[in-house]
């Protein structure tokens, strides 16, 4: 039986797959329909380490940053390590104003997994 692609990386054996970060991608899009969603990190680069974690920044309006990320983590399905990090817009400028050198990395060398071009409906 082939294992599921949430299966968690094999206590450090393997990285998480292409899949699996697609899938707790769609979960988060799904779940809080983020403006933004990046993946920064080891799985950004294309070069992820045995048991290296899966780090995506969400860029969400709705909710104060630690309820959002807090929401998205018990309503979804992950078996491997994910350092999530979700922030507003104007907190996201405001960190990278004060020259949060984290952020500042995390955005400029980032994969978009996730951006949402347009709010409006076309009627």
């Amino acid at each position: 039986m082939d294992p599921s692609p949430l299966i968690h990386a094999d206590e450090g054996r393997r990285p998480v797959s292409a899949e699996a970060i697609k899938s707790v991608v769609c979960q988060i899009v799904e779940q809080s329909q983020p403006e933004c969603v990046i993946l920064f990190g080891y799985h950004a680069f294309g070069q992820p380490r045995l048991g290296s974690d899966v780090d995506p920044v969400v860029i969400n309006t709705s909710l104060k940053d630690t309820d959002q990320a807090v929401h998205i983590c018990q309503t979804m399905e992950c078996h491997f390590g994910l350092d999530l990090i979700v922030r507003t817009p104007a907190t996201l400028d405001w960190r990278l104003a004060l020259g949060d050198s984290f952020l500042q990395e995390a955005i400029t060398q980032a994969v978009i997994l996730h951006e949402l071009t347009d709010r409006r409906m076309v009627t």
